[in-house]
C-alpha cells in the first residue's frame, strides 16, 4: 500500500522558492520577468509531458541567465532541468544536472536552495534503489533544515528519511523520524501531512506486528477532523484499518472497511489499491467460510492485475523508446560536429597510407619474383601430399560424426528418462502433501462440527461423541503421513536431513518437517495444516529454526535452505 506522505512536495516548495530575492545585487525588473516567465512555461512544459518543449524553454532560462550573469536563475534552471530528467525516469541526467547546481549553488553562495537540491537528489537515488545514498541526502537536508529553524523542512526531511529508514527494516529509527515530523506537522497546523504520517506510523506499527497499535494510529488517521481530506486518503486510510482488524480477527468490522475502501477505489479508478483491497476481502470471505465470494473477489483482481501489467508494459516501452530518441539526438549532434574533422583525418591518413603502400608493393614485387621460381616447384609436391591428409581426415571426420551422433541420442535419451523420472517424484511428492494437508482440514472441520453437537443432551449423543473426537483426534497426528511425505521426499532431494543434520545437531522431528514444507515453497496456512498449529505459529517456529541453525535474523530462510542445504555439494 502506497504511503500518503508524497515525496513530490519537496519539489513543489522548490519550484515556488524560485519567486523569492535570493541575491543581494538588484536584479533588473524586466529582465527578471522574462526568466520567471520562461522557467514558468518550462515548468508547465514538464507538468504537460511536453519533454523536447521543456527541456528547450529551461536551457534557454540557463542560457539568458548565463549571459546576464543571473546567479539566482542559473541555480534554478539546473533544479528543474534535474526535475524535468527525474520525471521521465533519466536519473543519470537527473543526477548530473542537480549535483551542477548545487555546485553552482556553493560557488555562487547562495544557500537557500541547497536543502532543496539535496532533498531532490535523495529522491532520485531512492527511486532507483540505493536507500543509503538516499538516506545521506535526506540527512544532509534534514542538518540544513535543522540549522536554519526552518521547521517546515526539517518535518518534510524527517519524513523522506524515514522513508528509506522502513525500506532498509530500520522501524525503530522510522518511528523516531515520523514522530518527531508529527509534532512539527501538528505545530504548523499542516493537517494533510499531519494525517498522512500518522498512517505512516500505524504501518510501521503493522510491519512490526504490532496490529493493536497499528489500528490505532489508522482510526486516528481516520477520525482526524483538521482539514477536509481528498477522499482517496481516507480511502486508503480505511484499507489499511480492514487489514488490521482482519489480522486481529475482527472480521466483521474488516468486512465494514473494506466495503467502503473497494467502493471509493471504484469510483476513483485506483485500480493498483482496488487490486489490494479486492485481495484481503477474498481472505476475509474465506475466514469466513464464504468461498464463492472469495473466488469472485480474487478472480476479479487478477483480471484488473492483468489489464494493469498489458498498460505498464505500453508505458514501459513508450519510456524507453523515449530514453532512446534522447540519446540518439545527442549522438547525431556529435556526428555532425566532428565530421570535417574526420573527413580531414581519414584523407591524411589514406595519402599517407598509399604512398607506403606503393612502395612496400614495388619492393615486395622484386623479392617475390625471385622466390616464386623455386615455390612453384615446392608447391607441387605439397599439394599432393595435402590431397593425402585431406582424403584421410575427410574420412576421419565422417566416422568422428557418425559417433558423436550415436552419443549425442544416446545421451539425449537418457536425460529425457531422467526428466520424467524427476517429474513424476515431484508431483508425486506434492500431490502427498497436498493430500496430507486437505485431509487434516477436514478433519479439523469435523472436529468443530462434533464438538457443538457434544452441548447436546447426554442421553441423545453420549459416548459417540466422545468416541468419534477421540477417532478423530488420533487421525491428526501427522507421524504416520510425515513417513509417507519423507519417503517421496528423500527421493527427489536425497540426503537433504543428512546434510542439515550436518549443520545442526539439535534440530527435532518437527524442525525436520518444518525444513522439507518451506523447502517446498508451501504456504505459512498450508504448513499450518500439515503440522497441526495456528498460522500464526509458523513465523514463532521459523525464528527458532534460525537460532537453532546459527542464521541471522534478516536472513531468508527459505532461500538459505535451498543454497546452502538443498544445492549444497556433498563434502
Amino acid at each position: 500500500m502506497r504511503r500518503l506522505v508524497l515525496i513530490i512536495s519537496g519539489i513543489l516548495i522548490l519550484l515556488a522558492g524560485c519567486q523569492d530575492p535570493i541575491l543581494e545585487k538588484e536584479v533588473n525588473p524586466d529582465e527578471k520577468a522574462v526568466l520567471d516567465s520562461t522557467l514558468f512555461a518550462g515548468i508547465e512544459a514538464t507538468r504537460n509531458l511536453q519533454f523536447e518543449e521543456a527541456q528547450r524553454l529551461l536551457n534557454q532560462v540557463i542560457d539568458q541567465a548565463e549571459a546576464s550573469k543571473n546567479e539566482n536563475y542559473i541555480v534554478l534552471g539546473y533544479i528543474n532541468l534535474g526535475n524535468l530528467y527525474n520525471y521521465y525516469s533519466l536519473y543519470d541526467q537527473a543526477l548530473e544536472n542537480l549535483f551542477i547546481a548545487f555546485e553552482k549553488a556553493d560557488s555562487f553562495g547562495i544557500t537557500t536552495h541547497q536543502n532543496a537540491i539535496l532533498n531532490n537528489i535523495g529522491i532520485v537515488y531512492s527511486k532507483i534503489g540505493s536507500s543509503e545514498k538516499a538516506g545521506e541526502y535526506f540527512s544532509k537536508a534534514l542538518a540544513i533544515s535543522r540549522e536554519t529553524a526552518d521547521t517546515t523542512r526539517v518535518a518534510m526531511n524527517l519524513t523522506n528519511l524515514s522513508n528509506v529508514l522502513a525500506e532498509r527494516e530500520m522501524y525503530d529509527s522510522a518511528l523516531v523520524c515520523l514522530e518527531e515530523a508529527l509534532a512539527l506537522y501538528q505545530q504548523n497546523k499542516h493537517n494533510v501531512n499531519y494525517r498522512a504520517t500518522l498512517n505512516n506510523i500505524g504501518i510501521i506499527h503493522q510491519n512490526k506486528e504490532r496490529q493493536d497499535s497499528a489500528l490505532y494510529f489508522f482510526t486516528k488517521s481516520y477520525l482526524f477532523e483538521g482539514d477536509n481530506a481528498e477522499p482517496w486518503v481516507l480511502w486508503e486510510v480505511a484499507l489499511n484499518i480492514a487489514s488490521s482488524h482482519f489480522k486481529l480477527g475482527n472480521l466483521d468490522s474488516a468486512v465494514v472497511y473494506l466495503h467502503q475502501c473497494i467502493d471509493g477505489f471504484r469510483k476513483g479508478n485506483d485500480q493498483e489499491n482496488l487490486i489490494n483491497a479486492l485481495k484481503v476481502q477474498s481472505e476475509v470471505l474465506l475466514a469466513i467460510d464464504n468461498q464463492n465470494d472469495a473466488i469472485v473477489a480474487i478472480t476479479e483482481a487478477m483480471n484488473i492485475q492483468d489489464s494493469l501489467v498489458n498498460v505498464k508494459a505500453k508505458n514501459w516501452v513508450s519510456k524507453y523508446q523515449l530514453n532512446y530518441e534522447f540519446g540518439k539526438k545527442e549522438k547525431e549532434l556529435e556526428l555532425v560536429e566532428s565530421e570535417a574533422e574526420r573527413k580531414q583525418l581519414i584523407w591524411v591518413i589514406g595519402s599517407i597510407s598509399m604512398a607506403i603502400f606503393l612502395v612496400l608493393v614495388s619492393l615486395l614485387a622484386r623479392s617475390r619474383l625471385a622466390r616464386l621460381n623455386q615455390k612453384n616447384l615446392l608447391l607441387e609436391k605439397e599439394q599432393s601430399l595435402i590431397h593425402l591428409r585431406l582424403e584421410k581426415n575427410f574420412a576421419d571426420q565422417k566416422r568422428m560424426k557418425e559417433e558423436h551422433e550415436i552419443r549425442e541420442k544416446m545421451n539425449s535419451m537418457e536425460r529425457e528418462n531422467l526428466q520424467n523420472e524427476l517429474d513424476f517424484k515431484n508431483r508425486s511428492l506434492m500431490s502427498t502433501v497436498m493430500n496430507v494437508a486437505n485431509q487434516n482440514e477436514q478433519m479439523r472441520h469435523l472436529a468443530d462440527v462434533l464438538s457443538k453437537a457434544s452441548t447436546l443432551p447426554a442421553s441423545e449423543m453420549g459416548s459417540a461423541v466422545a468416541n468419534a473426537k477421540k477417532l478423530i483426534q488420533n487421525q491428526l497426528n501427522l507421524q504416520n503421513d510425515w513417513e509417507t511425505v519423507k519417503v517421496h521426499f528423500e527421493e527427489v532431494h536425497p540426503n537433504f536431513f543428512s546434510k542439515l543434520a550436518r549443520v545442526s545437531s539439535n534440530l527435532n522431528s518437527s524442525d525436520l518437517r518444518m525444513c522439507a514444507y518451506l523447502v517446498l515453497d508451501l504456504s505459512p496456512k498450508e504448513i499450518a495444516n500439515m503440522l497441526n498449529i495456528t498460522p500464526a505459529s509458523i513465523r514463532k517456529r521459523r525464528q527458532r529454526l534460525k537460532e537453532k541453525l546459527n542464521i541471522d535474523k534478516d536472513v531468508d530462510l527459505n532461500e538459505w535452505l535451498r543454497t546452502n542445504i538443498l544445492n549444497a555439494q556433498e563434502e
